[in-house]
């Protein structure tokens, strides 16, 4: 062979040594997942999560599952028993309007599963710390909470090695035996290209002792990968197996930054159906038989989704639709109280925000969120710039109509920037020179601000933390927006899952709280029901829905009527009620 023959073919040729690592689905779960192993799951790995309920249906394999946030159909692993522990910064249902798991609150109430509770956050920081080899990763989130009594064996707070004269949290490296993730594509070697609104299951992966199976939307050459090698997150020699799924995301969403990959939507509708019956262990073994048990393979499974059901989830992300949706607001009845609360709670946030010159505004998911929306273009109305952020990663988006789901891959095309959960938390939001109001909801909080979203009394789990403790240690402020009522407004919580230092203001469904020079709150706005007039009357009322002793504001005001505007915005968002309960 002549020398220019040969260094053409060397230098042309893939090396010939590289396995091809393309296998069906049943296979890769098959070779690579073995009982009593703890599996990093990624949020959106759905198709994953059906063929390891199909291949031990009846069995006990005793999996620890690792999950930023353990949600929709990661939750049925819980219930067909395949769940021994769960290390989560939550486990809920997120959309279209959030609500806690009766999978879950069942299987904890039984003792069938062990929870160990983190947050958002913190979780990132222990897998990037597997990750890297260091032990440890320093945090601001945890201190001060029950998470971090529960968790001392992997939390602690050390002296700044930099500065004695103060301390600092530090999360344990967090190190699982394999992982599973959904990407947008991966060649036949593993390179593997994720949606970058998928962020936080990057550093899963990249800890997993054991290795990745990655499902993949599209299975790429090795030209496509080096022609997009910026987007190349997980490297081929850490990748185990590499399956095709297309649509591997459903019922969760899944957005597509490369040629030949459709985005597509979330399906509310399979998502509302599967939270239904999740009330009825019968009910739900029913469903789990029609779209798992009796499927063959992933293909079969898209199938059964149906063709139209396919293309809309499609069309669904293109933003041009929501330009049909500008008419799905009906404002021929009166605001009802939620969406009352929801308008007030904007307006206090609007205000709030050009009194403090805030740059970013963080939407926490359901009824936080769609005031912060409101509040948005209010401002933008008025010339106010402000920034709306996304704990999962999303910056400067603006939500359209037609989606109360702050985390859909709806809002995603609009962003100005996408980036990782430790960049969002440890930089915009906490990081030196931030400037950050955070807009958060609770299960239960005491007069002083403090917290829980994790679990009242000993055996009702809610729903963990999320990113709930990661803005009241990080953000400049947080508000809290809820429906008020004595289980939830309370003297004493019942778990502490967010400390209040932060907390300025509590907007509930009958009036405003502002925290006073004592460091509780003073009731000084009231939102009365249409029949309420009597200024001693409406307080009584709220008294009766408050587990501490009000202190009222000696120039307690009303919140009277409701800009229309601003109740077809908020019906416009959120036109099936979803969240407002309009």
């Amino acid at each position: 062979m002549k020398n220019e023959e040969y260094f053409s073919k060397l230098f042309a040729s893939e090396p010939s040594s590289r396995p091809d690592k393309v296998t069906n689905l049943g296979e890769a779960i098959g070779k690579n997942l073995n009982p009593g192993m703890s599996v990093f799951l990624g949020w959106n790995a759905n198709a994953a999560v059906c063929e390891i309920m199909r291949r031990y249906q009846g069995g006990k394999p005793g999996f620890t599952l690792v999950m930023s946030l353990t949600w929709d159909l990661s939750l049925n692993l819980v219930h067909g028993g395949l769940i021994k522990r769960i290390i989560s910064g939550g486990c809920s249902y997120p959309a279209p309007g959030p609500a806690p798991s009766h999978v879950i609150q069942r299987a904890y109430r039984e003792g069938k599963v062990e929870i160990e509770n983190w947050t958002l956050y913190s979780m990132q920081q222990r897998l990037m710390a597997g990750a890297l080899g260091v032990g440890f990763m320093p945090t601001r989130s945890i201190a001060g909470s029950d998470m971090a009594m529960e968790n001392r064996a992997c939390f602690k707070e050390i002296a700044d090695p930099f500065d004695s004269s103060r301390k600092i949290g530090a999360v344990k490296a967090l190190n699982t035996d394999i992982a599973i993730v959904h990407a947008l594509a991966a060649d036949r070697y593993g390179n593997t290209i994720m949606s970058p609104v998928s962020q936080d299951t990057l550093w899963g992966p990249r800890s997993a002792r054991g290795g990745v199976i990655v499902t993949a939307e599209k299975i790429v050459g090795p030209e496509f990968i080096r022609r997009h090698a910026h987007l190349v997150s997980i490297p081929g020699y850490l990748v185990r197996a590499v399956s095709l799924c297309p649509l591997g995301a459903h019922p969760e969403g899944h957005f597509s930054c490369i040629e030949g990959v459709d985005s597509y939507g979330e399906d509310y509708d399979f998502m509302l159906e599967q939270k239904k019956v999740s009330r009825e262990p019968d009910l739900l073994n029913d469903w789990l038989k029609q779209w798992i048990y009796d499927v063959r393979d992933h293909e079969e499974y898209t199938g059964r989704i149906g063709f139209e059901r396919i293309f809309s989830l499609k069309h669904k992300i293109n933003t041009t639709q929501w330009e049909n949706d500008l008419n799905s607001c009906a404002c021929d009845r009166q605001a009802g109280r939620t969406e009352k609360m929801i308008i007030a709670a904007s307006r206090v946030i609007a205000e709030r925000v050009k009194e403090a010159g805030y740059k970013v505004l963080l939407a926490g998911i359901g009824i936080p969120g769609l005031a912060s929306w409101i509040a948005y273009y209010r401002l933008k109305q008025e010339g106010v710039e402000i920034k709306l952020i996304l704990g999962s990663g999303v910056f400067g988006y603006q939500p359209g109509p037609g989606d109360p789901n702050s985390v859909s891959v709806r809002h995603v095309p609009s962003a100005e920037m996408l980036i990782d959960t430790g960049e969002m938390y440890g930089f915009i939001i906490s990081g030196e020179g931030a400037s950050c109001l955070s807009i958060v909801g609770t299960a239960q909080i005491d007069e002083k601000g403090n917290i829980n979203t994790t679990r009242v009394g000993a055996d009702t789990y809610i729903s963990g933390s999320g990113g709930n403790n990661d803005n009241t240690s990080g953000a400049s402020e947080v508000m809290v927006v809820m429906a008020q009522s004595k289980k939830r407004c309370v003297e004493r919580l019942d778990y502490l899952t967010s400390a209040g230092d932060k907390v300025s203001t509590l907007i509930t469904d009958m009036g405003v709280f502002r925290k006073g020079s004592d460091g509780r709150f003073i009731l000084t706005d009231c939102i009365p029901a249409a029949d309420s007039k009597d200024p001693a009357g409406i307080l009584a009322e709220i008294q009766d829905k408050c587990g501490w002793k009000i202190k009222a504001d000696p120039a307690l005001t009303a919140i009277g009527s409701f800009d229309e505007r601003d109740l077809a915005l908020l019906r416009m968002f959120d036109p099936h009620g979803h969240v407002s309960g309009g």
